[in-house]
């Protein structure tokens, strides 16, 4: 009787000697913090947050939280050997270390780390739904000339024609004026009033001419470049479902 009584003291000395971090205001606050960031699926946070309770008080509880997170994370040889650790303590606790025992026996072998696990995440409010359907356009090949300015070339054919064909009609004004000076008058024929006439009449006529060419050139001219001025409509593709155009 008293043999079993010593050994039941024992086995609770034994049991009170080992560190408990929920005793510990520091070391519990890393504790839960560990547990908040593993349930978000954050376990390199919770392993980190996890070893540091451990430093300020070395529960060997801990060394399992350690290592199911490190499992999680996909950090085999980290895992296995904080596996070990725990089921080496000197923690009373069968059910959990042979829990830990089956974990370490699911790891792959050693230096042959799985891959990390990817926490899932609820898909945000914007990526639900059907995707918007591409379009496809065409870019058009005048779009660099919709915003040029007007050619100052045909600018200046059309001013310099306009000047021209003004300057032939008022030059053919004054040779009238000389021929009917000429005819109607009673004084005798004036060779150099006639050659004067005769004179403004070609310049007239000359003027007239090149004025009419120039403003012609610049009307077409002007013509061309509000046609390509004009933007294209841009040919659109319409898309089905299935990524291809509709009929």
């Amino acid at each position: 009787m008293t043999l079993g009584l010593q050994l039941i003291t024992l086995s609770a000395w034994a049991q009170d000697s080992i560190p408990d971090c929920t005793l510990d205001n520091i070391c519990n606050g890393m504790y839960e913090r560990a547990k908040s960031q593993s349930t978000q699926g954050n376990y390199a946070d919770a392993a980190r947050l996890y070893k540091l309770a451990y430093q300020v008080i070395p529960d060997p509880r801990i060394l399992y939280s350690v290592a199911r997170v490190l499992h999680k994370d996909g950090r085999s040889d980290e895992a296995r050997s904080y596996y070990q650790k725990f089921i080496d303590s000197k923690l009373d606790d069968p059910p959990q270390k042979q829990k830990a025992s089956e974990y370490l026996e699911q790891l792959p072998p050693e230096g042959k780390s799985a891959l990390p696990s990817i926490p899932w995440r609820a898909p945000s409010s914007a990526t639900i739904g059907p995707k918007p359907i591409p379009s496809a356009v065409k870019p058009s090949d005048s779009a660099s000339t919709n915003n040029r300015s007007f050619p100052m070339g045909a600018a200046a054919l059309l001013a310099t024609g306009g000047a021209g064909l003004l300057t032939g009609f008022i030059v053919g004004g004054v040779a009238l004026s000389t021929e009917k000076q000429l005819i109607s008058t009673d004084t005798p024929y004036d060779p150099a009033v006639f050659a004067r006439g005769v004179m403004l009449n070609r310049a007239a006529i000359t003027l007239d001419v090149i004025g009419g060419a120039m403003l012609i050139g610049g009307v077409v001219w002007t013509s061309v470049w509000f046609v390509k001025r004009k933007p294209a409509t841009p040919t659109v593709a319409l898309l089905n479902g299935t990524g291809g155009t509709f009929p």
